[in-house]
């Protein structure tokens, strides 16, 4: 009986601290799930911002990052920075740099979200958001927190923390062709938009390059698609040889405003005066193919070789069928040695013996190859290899 009691006891020993583990996750499972269901999870973007639920920085129930909320409210340990080149953009890396004054473990959290952790010793530290954080418009929150310790030190939010950016849609890229024309003609340059937003409508604008604005032309306006869009615009080149520049604007057409397409400087058009013009090095126009040997025949190692079909195939045999034969020759020579040398060694008999039929072979399989390459040559490709009397 005792030894059935203490099984008992055995069992209820290890069932106990899975129950109050289990116990402590389901309260913080309830509580979270309370706080979802409490106006937050409901797929309805409240406040017009193209977020909803867990994504949406203002809902008031926003789920605490990884490390929980209990943060000390003093910020002297490290200052938030979030920097972009020229905006927020849909699908584009974020740099974040966070200035410490303590050594510790520093997160950066999207939307309280996909936490970013790095150690610093007191120096300054740089995070680099992943683009995958921001994959639509809207705008999103980023934080940045001291980790607290298992002793209780709690966490210690960043100054300047949080952040609200607002993400847009990228500025496209363009490139345009011809970026030389001649002083004093009329050009036609064709423009290439990259990545245009739905919509919108696109315009060329170019004028002189230090005179901006005294003269413009504008091409057609054009709507954006979402994807690459094509403009045409005509330009007449000063007669004195002054450089164009071009923008692309957005806006009624002849609106000249500031350049929306990434990069954000202008792109230069070249004009060339008549002398420039002449000056220009000529297109490098490669190999042109032609023979170099002088009749069509070159004289090599090997002989006078031509780049036609039928004397070249008939020389190339020619070399190939006396190589062979001298080979069969040679193979022949020292296995009659070997034979005379023999004195009687049956093992060296054999040797030469196999070396003079192993070039007899070679000779019937070569004079083989002649009389098919006779008969698909001359009487199916219709090529006469002379040098080897195949021709009739």
């Amino acid at each position: 009986m005792f030894k059935y009691l203490f099984k008992i006891l055995i069992v209820l020993a290890i069932l106990f601290p899975l129950f109050f583990i289990a116990s402590a996750n389901f309260n913080h499972f309830s509580q979270t799930q309370a706080a979802l269901d409490d106006g937050c999870n409901n797929s309805v973007d409240d406040d017009g911002d193209h977020l909803v639920d867990m994504n949406d920085p203002g809902c008031a129930n926003d789920p605490a990052p990884v490390g929980g909320r209990d943060e000390d409210l003093d910020t002297g340990t490290c200052d938030l920075r979030v920097h972009a080149q020229g905006g927020f953009y849909v699908n584009q890396t974020v740099t974040v740099s966070v200035d410490v004054t303590s050594s510790g473990t520093y997160r950066v959290y999207v939307n309280d979200r996909n936490p970013q952790e790095k150690v610093s010793s007191g120096s300054s530290l740089v995070f680099t958001l992943p683009a995958r954080l921001f994959p639509s418009i809207g705008t999103y929150k980023i934080t940045a927190q001291r980790q607290g310790d298992m002793a209780g030190e709690p966490n210690v939010s960043c100054a300047n923390s949080p952040q609200f950016i607002t993400v847009t849609v990228k500025p496209c890229k363009y490139d345009f062709g011809p970026k030389k024309i001649l002083a004093g003609e009329t050009a036609t340059l064709s423009v290439q938009i990259e990545n245009s937003e739905s919509g919108k409508i696109y315009h060329a604008v170019v004028s002189e390059k230090d005179n901006w604005g005294d003269q413009i032309w504008t091409s057609p306006e054009v709507i954006g698609t979402g994807g690459v869009i094509v403009t045409m615009v005509q330009v007449e080149a000063p007669s004195n040889g002054d450089d164009l520049k071009m923008i692309i604007s957005r806006g009624p057409a002849g609106d000249v405003e500031a350049d929306v397409c990434d990069p954000s400087v202008t792109k230069i058009i070249q004009v060339l005066t008549e002398e420039e013009w002449e000056d220009q090095e000529e297109p490098y126009e490669g190999i042109s193919g032609e023979n170099p040997c002088p009749g069509g025949v070159c004289n090599t190692a090997l002989g006078r070789i031509t780049a036609e079909i039928g004397p070249f195939a008939s020389k190339i045999l020619a070399i190939a069928v006396g190589l062979a034969g001298g080979i069969a020759l040679i193979l022949m020579v020292i296995g009659a040695i070997r034979v005379l040398t023999s004195s009687g060694d049956q093992q060296k008999l054999n040797a030469g013996r196999e070396m003079i039929v192993a070039a007899l072979a070679g000779l019937l399989f070569l004079i083989f190859s002649v009389v098919i390459m006779r008969f698909i040559g001359l009487n199916i490709l219709d090529i006469c290899f002379g040098p080897l009397g195949l021709c009739i």
